[in-house]
């Protein structure tokens, strides 16, 4: 980390000499934040597959309604 300045009382951030930017240095929260976003990420790929399913059910609910409807 070339030409980085300390930030006075902050351990997790850095300066850039060159171009002003701070930057976080805070590996731990940046792994809890990927965590957190891949666990979001897990329940609402599993609420869409969810819903598909009760759509489907919905669906054949409907088919089995003609079909006996048929029958009488």
């Amino acid at each position: 980390m070339k030409n980085m300045i300390n930030i006075k009382g902050r351990r997790d951030l850095k300066k850039d000499a060159n171009s002003g930017a701070i930057l976080s240095t805070d590996l731990r929260g940046l792994t809890e934040y990927k965590q957190k976003v891949e666990e979001q990420d897990k329940i609402n790929k599993l609420e869409e597959k969810t819903n598909l399913i009760e759509n489907e059910v919905s669906e054949i609910k409907q088919m089995l309604k003609v079909l006996i409807n048929r029958g009488n």
